[in-house]
């Protein structure tokens, strides 16, 4: 065989070598939840039209239902049906805090169930649709709502209103950093609010834009908004 035959097949060789030696073997793992055995209904809750769900300190689960409040051990279910009154088909969105409390957001109210109790500790005006509203937990005793007065704050049964910048926001995000975030239904505007402080009332002229935004439009604050086309 020819040298240079024998020098071209030690250069395949040496390719091939190095091409199966800096390509690790990559297996094919799929998700988890894709994964049917790793699923189970629970017949203990057959039959329940559940729209939420929280979990209680001591790992049992709280859901909100059509008709009132569930709790579930895991093997036994208590329902505690809310006053006829109280029209838990509009739920719009809640929170559970330390103490236990469950605080609900629906049509004109905000709802404390605690103890198998309903109160009803905030009534609200305005015009209101299912699009607005939201809760975040603002720390482990403080809930924070959107609701068409502006974003109100709950601690121990007890509603402030700290903020009245914004009367349509259909979520609120409280960030790692401390920073919070809303948006403004119909209108395509996100707003933040840098460090935010639980327990007291914020300061509306300190809401900023997404200063990436396609536009901006003065608003009633002798500020600007900024406008995201989507």
């Amino acid at each position: 065989m020819k040298p240079h035959l024998h020098a071209l097949l030690l250069l395949i060789f040496c390719i091939v070598t190095t091409t199966w030696a800096v390509t690790p073997y990559a297996p094919v793992r799929p998700s988890p939840l894709s994964e049917s055995w790793r699923w189970h209904a629970q017949e203990a809750l057959d039959g329940y039209t559940l729209t939420d769900c929280f979990e209680g300190g001591d790992g049992t689960l709280w859901f909100v239902s059509d008709t009132g409040i569930v709790h579930y051990d895991g093997l036994e279910v208590t329902h505690y049906p809310a006053p006829d009154d109280l029209n838990l088909v509009a739920y719009r969105s809640g929170a559970r805090t330390r103490d236990g409390s469950i605080y609900l957001l629906i049509p004109w109210n905000i709802i404390q169930f605690k103890s198998g109790r309903f109160e009803v500790i905030h009534n609200f005006k305005g015009n209101y649709d299912m699009l607005y509203g939201q809760a975040v937990l603002a720390d482990e005793d403080t809930v924070l709502f959107g609701i068409p007065q502006g974003i109100v704050s709950v601690n121990d049964a007890k509603v402030e209103l700290i903020s009245t910048f914004n009367r349509r926001a259909s979520y609120l995000l409280l960030d790692s950093r401390g920073d919070l975030w809303m948006n403004r239904v119909g209108s395509g505007l996100v707003f933040r609010y840098r460090e935010f402080t639980v327990g007291s009332k914020l300061d509306d002229n300190r809401w900023e834009n997404d200063m990436a935004a396609d536009d901006y439009v003065p608003n009633d604050f002798g500020t600007e908004d900024s406008l995201v086309q989507v």
